[in-house]
Protein backbone atom coordinates (compact mmCIF):
# COMPACT_ATOMS: atom_id res chain seq x y z
CA UNK A 1 0.00 0.00 0.00
CA UNK A 2 2.82 2.51 0.77
CA UNK A 3 4.55 1.66 -2.78
CA UNK A 4 0.79 2.51 -4.39
CA UNK A 5 0.06 5.88 -2.16
CA UNK A 6 3.25 7.18 -3.38
CA UNK A 7 3.18 6.19 -6.42
CA UNK A 8 -0.38 7.21 -7.47
CA UNK A 9 0.09 11.22 -5.48
CA UNK A 10 3.73 11.28 -7.82
CA UNK A 11 1.58 10.82 -10.54
CA UNK A 12 -1.06 12.90 -9.35
CA UNK A 13 1.63 15.55 -9.10
CA UNK A 14 3.62 15.28 -11.99
CA UNK A 15 0.28 15.24 -14.12
CA UNK A 16 -0.99 17.73 -12.43
CA UNK A 17 2.25 19.81 -12.91
CA UNK A 18 2.62 19.14 -17.09
CA UNK A 19 -0.68 20.44 -17.04
CA UNK A 20 -1.14 23.60 -14.52
CA UNK A 21 2.86 24.21 -14.31
CA UNK A 22 2.87 23.86 -10.74
CA UNK A 23 2.41 21.31 -7.65
CA UNK A 24 -0.66 20.46 -5.93
CA UNK A 25 0.30 20.82 -2.87
CA UNK A 26 1.55 25.01 -3.53
CA UNK A 27 -1.81 25.26 -5.36
CA UNK A 28 -3.79 23.83 -2.24
CA UNK A 29 -1.22 26.07 0.06
CA UNK A 30 -2.31 29.42 -1.83
CA UNK A 31 -5.80 28.10 -1.05
CA UNK A 32 -5.69 27.88 2.47
CA UNK A 33 -8.39 30.19 4.43
CA UNK A 34 -10.01 31.05 0.84
CA UNK A 35 -13.94 30.41 0.73
CA UNK A 36 -15.23 28.74 -2.63
CA UNK A 37 -18.25 27.71 -3.82
CA UNK A 38 -19.80 24.40 -2.16
CA UNK A 39 -21.96 23.88 -5.43
CA UNK A 40 -18.81 24.16 -7.51
CA UNK A 41 -17.14 21.45 -5.23
CA UNK A 42 -19.60 18.83 -5.10
CA UNK A 43 -20.04 19.07 -8.73
CA UNK A 44 -16.15 18.57 -9.05
CA UNK A 45 -16.07 15.64 -6.63
CA UNK A 46 -19.20 14.45 -8.60
CA UNK A 47 -16.85 14.06 -11.67
CA UNK A 48 -14.04 13.46 -10.58
CA UNK A 49 -15.33 10.32 -8.91
CA UNK A 50 -17.18 9.67 -12.03
CA UNK A 51 -13.93 9.68 -14.41
CA UNK A 52 -11.92 7.83 -11.95
CA UNK A 53 -14.59 5.37 -11.72
CA UNK A 54 -15.17 4.76 -15.31
CA UNK A 55 -11.13 5.07 -16.13
CA UNK A 56 -11.04 2.24 -13.03
CA UNK A 57 -13.20 0.40 -14.91
CA UNK A 58 -12.54 0.16 -17.83
CA UNK A 59 -8.28 -0.87 -16.92
CA UNK A 60 -10.23 -3.46 -14.85
CA UNK A 61 -12.05 -5.17 -18.32
CA UNK A 62 -8.46 -4.95 -19.80
CA UNK A 63 -6.79 -6.91 -16.57
CA UNK A 64 -9.04 -9.76 -17.28
CA UNK A 65 -9.04 -9.22 -21.06
CA UNK A 66 -5.62 -9.42 -21.94
CA UNK A 67 -4.02 -12.06 -21.02
CA UNK A 68 -0.37 -10.78 -19.59
CA UNK A 69 -2.25 -8.59 -17.23
CA UNK A 70 -4.68 -11.73 -16.45
CA UNK A 71 -1.75 -13.69 -14.72
CA UNK A 72 -1.18 -10.64 -12.20
CA UNK A 73 -5.01 -9.74 -11.81
CA UNK A 74 -5.53 -13.46 -10.88
CA UNK A 75 -4.25 -13.61 -7.67
CA UNK A 76 -6.75 -11.45 -5.84
CA UNK A 77 -9.15 -13.92 -8.08
CA UNK A 78 -7.21 -16.95 -6.26
CA UNK A 79 -9.04 -16.54 -3.05
CA UNK A 80 -11.49 -18.54 -2.30
CA UNK A 81 -12.57 -17.64 1.05
CA UNK A 82 -13.70 -13.73 0.69
CA UNK A 83 -13.28 -11.31 3.76
CA UNK A 84 -11.71 -7.80 3.98
CA UNK A 85 -8.61 -8.28 3.96
CA UNK A 86 -9.00 -9.88 0.76
CA UNK A 87 -8.79 -6.31 -1.09
CA UNK A 88 -5.39 -6.70 -0.41
CA UNK A 89 -4.55 -9.71 -2.18
CA UNK A 90 -2.63 -8.07 -4.71
CA UNK A 91 0.59 -8.35 -7.12
CA UNK A 92 1.84 -5.15 -6.81
CA UNK A 93 2.09 -5.00 -10.44
CA UNK A 94 -1.51 -4.78 -10.15
CA UNK A 95 -0.71 -1.42 -7.69
CA UNK A 96 1.41 -0.21 -10.47
CA UNK A 97 -1.27 0.22 -13.03
CA UNK A 98 -4.03 1.23 -11.30
CA UNK A 99 -1.64 4.01 -9.63
CA UNK A 100 -0.50 5.20 -13.19
CA UNK A 101 -3.31 5.08 -14.41
CA UNK A 102 -5.89 6.67 -11.71
CA UNK A 103 -2.67 8.78 -10.91
CA UNK A 104 -2.47 10.19 -13.93
CA UNK A 105 -6.34 10.25 -14.69
CA UNK A 106 -6.66 12.43 -11.68
CA UNK A 107 -3.55 14.89 -12.22
CA UNK A 108 -5.32 16.12 -15.64
CA UNK A 109 -8.80 16.33 -14.41
CA UNK A 110 -7.27 18.55 -11.85
CA UNK A 111 -5.26 20.12 -13.81
CA UNK A 112 -7.96 20.97 -16.35
CA UNK A 113 -10.20 21.79 -13.41
CA UNK A 114 -7.43 24.22 -12.29
CA UNK A 115 -6.77 25.76 -15.77
CA UNK A 116 -10.84 26.43 -16.00
CA UNK A 117 -11.23 27.62 -12.61
CA UNK A 118 -8.54 29.37 -11.77
CA UNK A 119 -8.38 27.15 -8.59
CA UNK A 120 -8.88 23.91 -7.32
CA UNK A 121 -11.76 23.34 -5.69
CA UNK A 122 -11.95 21.43 -1.96
CA UNK A 123 -14.08 18.52 -2.21
CA UNK A 124 -16.25 18.14 0.74
CA UNK A 125 -14.81 15.33 2.84
CA UNK A 126 -15.64 13.61 6.23
CA UNK A 127 -13.25 12.06 8.49
CA UNK A 128 -10.54 12.95 5.56
CA UNK A 129 -12.28 11.09 3.10
CA UNK A 130 -14.57 12.97 0.83
CA UNK A 131 -18.24 12.48 1.72
CA UNK A 132 -19.47 10.49 -1.62
CA UNK A 133 -16.83 7.53 -1.13
CA UNK A 134 -17.46 8.13 2.82
CA UNK A 135 -20.78 7.62 2.53
CA UNK A 136 -21.11 4.75 -0.14
CA UNK A 137 -18.81 2.72 1.91
CA UNK A 138 -20.84 2.93 5.09
CA UNK A 139 -24.15 1.42 2.66
CA UNK A 140 -22.21 -1.40 3.02
CA UNK A 141 -19.87 -1.64 0.04
CA UNK A 142 -16.77 -2.63 2.50
CA UNK A 143 -18.82 -5.98 2.35
CA UNK A 144 -17.88 -7.02 -1.53
CA UNK A 145 -15.02 -9.12 0.07
CA UNK A 146 -17.32 -10.87 2.12
CA UNK A 147 -19.86 -13.91 2.24
CA UNK A 148 -22.38 -11.45 2.93
CA UNK A 149 -24.95 -11.35 0.15
CA UNK A 150 -26.42 -7.97 0.22
CA UNK A 151 -28.16 -6.68 -3.37
CA UNK A 152 -30.12 -3.51 -3.63
CA UNK A 153 -33.80 -3.86 -5.14
CA UNK A 154 -34.92 -3.28 -8.39
CA UNK A 155 -33.07 -0.88 -10.81
CA UNK A 156 -30.75 0.49 -8.38
CA UNK A 157 -28.36 -2.56 -8.41
CA UNK A 158 -27.64 -1.23 -11.81
CA UNK A 159 -27.02 2.63 -10.50
CA UNK A 160 -24.74 2.12 -7.68
CA UNK A 161 -22.49 -1.02 -6.38
CA UNK A 162 -23.14 -3.26 -4.02
CA UNK A 163 -21.78 -6.16 -2.22
CA UNK A 164 -23.62 -8.83 -4.11
CA UNK A 165 -22.31 -6.73 -7.36
CA UNK A 166 -18.88 -7.57 -6.71
CA UNK A 167 -19.17 -10.93 -5.20
CA UNK A 168 -20.58 -11.89 -8.20
CA UNK A 169 -17.67 -10.80 -10.05
CA UNK A 170 -14.99 -13.03 -7.72
CA UNK A 171 -17.63 -16.15 -9.03
CA UNK A 172 -16.23 -19.25 -11.56
CA UNK A 173 -19.88 -19.98 -12.02
CA UNK A 174 -19.80 -20.31 -16.21
CA UNK A 175 -22.54 -16.99 -15.95
CA UNK A 176 -20.73 -15.18 -13.78
CA UNK A 177 -16.69 -15.15 -15.23
CA UNK A 178 -15.94 -11.38 -16.43
CA UNK A 179 -18.84 -9.99 -14.91
CA UNK A 180 -19.30 -6.72 -13.23
CA UNK A 181 -16.02 -4.87 -13.64
CA UNK A 182 -17.47 -2.11 -12.28
CA UNK A 183 -16.32 -0.44 -8.68
CA UNK A 184 -18.86 1.97 -7.54
CA UNK A 185 -21.12 2.91 -10.49
CA UNK A 186 -22.47 -0.34 -12.54
CA UNK A 187 -23.92 1.88 -14.80
CA UNK A 188 -20.89 1.10 -16.91
CA UNK A 189 -21.19 -2.69 -16.97
CA UNK A 190 -24.68 -1.72 -18.14
CA UNK A 191 -23.51 0.32 -20.47
CA UNK A 192 -21.25 -2.64 -21.69
CA UNK A 193 -23.14 -5.21 -21.59
CA UNK A 194 -21.10 -7.18 -18.76
CA UNK A 195 -24.02 -6.55 -15.93
CA UNK A 196 -24.87 -9.49 -14.19
CA UNK A 197 -26.64 -9.57 -10.49
CA UNK A 198 -28.97 -12.22 -9.69
CA UNK A 199 -31.48 -12.46 -7.66
CA UNK A 200 -29.69 -14.63 -5.07
CA UNK A 201 -25.93 -15.61 -4.59
CA UNK A 202 -27.33 -19.64 -4.64
CA UNK A 203 -24.84 -20.29 -7.77
CA UNK A 204 -21.63 -17.94 -6.36
CA UNK A 205 -18.21 -19.98 -6.07
CA UNK A 206 -15.43 -17.54 -4.87
CA UNK A 207 -12.18 -18.10 -6.80
CA UNK A 208 -10.73 -19.34 -10.15
CA UNK A 209 -12.09 -22.40 -10.87
CA UNK A 210 -14.10 -25.28 -9.52
CA UNK A 211 -12.16 -28.14 -11.13
CA UNK A 212 -8.61 -26.90 -10.98
CA UNK A 213 -6.63 -26.75 -8.16
CA UNK A 214 -5.44 -23.80 -6.38
CA UNK A 215 -1.81 -23.23 -7.02
CA UNK A 216 -1.59 -19.82 -5.46
CA UNK A 217 -1.18 -21.08 -1.70
CA UNK A 218 1.74 -19.51 -1.01
CA UNK A 219 3.32 -15.93 -0.48
CA UNK A 220 6.34 -17.14 -2.97
CA UNK A 221 3.86 -18.65 -5.22
CA UNK A 222 1.48 -15.10 -5.28
CA UNK A 223 4.38 -12.79 -5.75
CA UNK A 224 6.85 -15.13 -8.56
CA UNK A 225 3.74 -17.52 -10.29
CA UNK A 226 2.65 -14.76 -12.16
CA UNK A 227 5.80 -13.70 -13.73
CA UNK A 228 6.55 -17.41 -15.03
CA UNK A 229 3.05 -17.81 -16.76
CA UNK A 230 3.07 -13.73 -18.04
CA UNK A 231 6.20 -14.06 -19.55
CA UNK A 232 5.73 -17.55 -20.74
CA UNK A 233 4.94 -16.63 -24.39
CA UNK A 234 7.01 -14.04 -24.86
CA UNK A 235 9.77 -16.43 -24.15
CA UNK A 236 8.43 -18.78 -26.44
CA UNK A 237 8.34 -15.76 -29.52
CA UNK A 238 11.98 -15.37 -28.57
CA UNK A 239 13.09 -18.63 -28.66
CA UNK A 240 14.49 -19.58 -32.20
CA UNK A 241 12.88 -21.94 -34.71
CA UNK A 242 14.51 -25.22 -35.18
CA UNK A 243 16.78 -25.51 -38.24
CA UNK A 244 14.93 -27.94 -41.09
CA UNK A 245 17.93 -27.42 -43.34
CA UNK A 246 20.66 -28.37 -40.25
CA UNK A 247 17.92 -31.38 -39.31
CA UNK A 248 17.32 -32.95 -42.14
CA UNK A 249 21.28 -32.97 -42.70
CA UNK A 250 21.04 -34.46 -39.30
CA UNK A 251 19.17 -37.05 -39.81
CA UNK A 252 20.46 -38.02 -43.49
CA UNK A 253 23.85 -38.74 -41.72
CA UNK A 254 22.75 -41.10 -39.85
Amino acid sequence: MLIYSSLLTGTIDLTFKLIANSDVLTVLTSQTGTNYSVTVAALYMLMMVLVLDFVSFFIHMLQHRIPFLWEFHKVHHSAEVMHPLTNYREHPVDNIVYALTNGTTAGIFMGLSYALLGYLPSMPVLLGVPILIFMFNLLGYNLRHSHIWLRWPGKLAMVFGSPAHHQIHHSCHPDHIDKNFAFVFPIWDVLFKTYEVPQTNKDVHFGISRTKPNIYTSCMGLYLLPFKFAFKPVLRCLKPAPNKATDKKTGDSH
